[in-house]
């Protein structure tokens, strides 16, 4: 009787546990921060000190298409996103994440072509989460984070908004993250935006490449600006 009762209560432990890693597959990020900069034509739209908010909903079950033990590349990983900074809101469709872990370094960036109001003759493309640690230690490996803690990240760590100028030329708005929150959720659901793209996804991979590159550049140079 004792082990039959003990079975059960394994049971019901293995099954609780089954529906808590399922719960766990799709997560939300949610970062928040204040603007710190914004290209002039949008200055008036993004005041400094504006409250921004971004959340990214998740699937932590897309596979690693990266081989490299230290690069994560998550494609369309981000199944959709929402913010706001201020009074305007901004919406995603599938996106992209990359993860990196090395012994120097550490990164999170999350690229995702977006949709909001045109600002004047100037439209939203962009959506960019960046966390970068020069240490190595904010990370444990190049999956998809289930946990993390903002203070393990030296940064640049921030919220970019990139808009496309009628020349071609790119408007920003950056929002330094001060707080970031992870949450798991049982039905995802999608906020319905069309997102504006003249390009698939997949063929912004090496803009996503570019960005990562950009933001450990800005790093380097703010490490480099302290130094002297």
């Amino acid at each position: 009787m004792t082990t039959r009762l003990t079975g059960i209560a394994l049971g019901v432990v293995f099954v609780t546990l089954g529906f808590s890693r399922a719960d766990a597959a799709i997560i939300q990020y949610t970062a928040t921060g204040t603007v710190s900069q914004a290209s002039p034509d949008i200055q008036a739209q993004f005041p400094v000190g504006q409250t921004g908010s971004y959340t990214l909903t998740v699937d932590t079950t897309v596979p690693d298409s990266d081989p490299s033990p230290s690069n994560g590349s998550y494609v369309n990983a981000i199944l959709f996103s929402t913010g706001s900074i201020g009074t305007y809101n901004f919406a995603t469709g599938a996106g992209n994440l990359t993860v990196t872990h090395a012994p120097t370094s550490d990164s999170f960036l999350s690229f995702a072509l977006a949709t909001g109001a045109a600002i004047g003759s100037d439209l939203l493309r962009v959506a960019v989460i960046g966390l970068l640690d020069s240490s190595g230690a904010a990370l444990v490996s190049d999956s998809i984070p289930t946990l993390l803690n903002l203070s393990d990240f030296d940064g640049p760590n921030k919220i970019n908004l990139q808009f496309s100028r009628p020349d071609g030329t790119i408007a920003e708005v950056i929002v330094p993250v001060a707080s970031l929150s992870i949450s798991t959720i049982d039905s995802p659901t999608s906020p319905g935006v069309p997102v504006q793209s003249e390009i698939p996804l997949p063929a912004t991979l090496p803009l996503f490449a570019a960005g990562l590159g950009a933001l450990s550049l800005l790093g380097w140079r703010r490490k480099r600006t302290r130094a002297t």
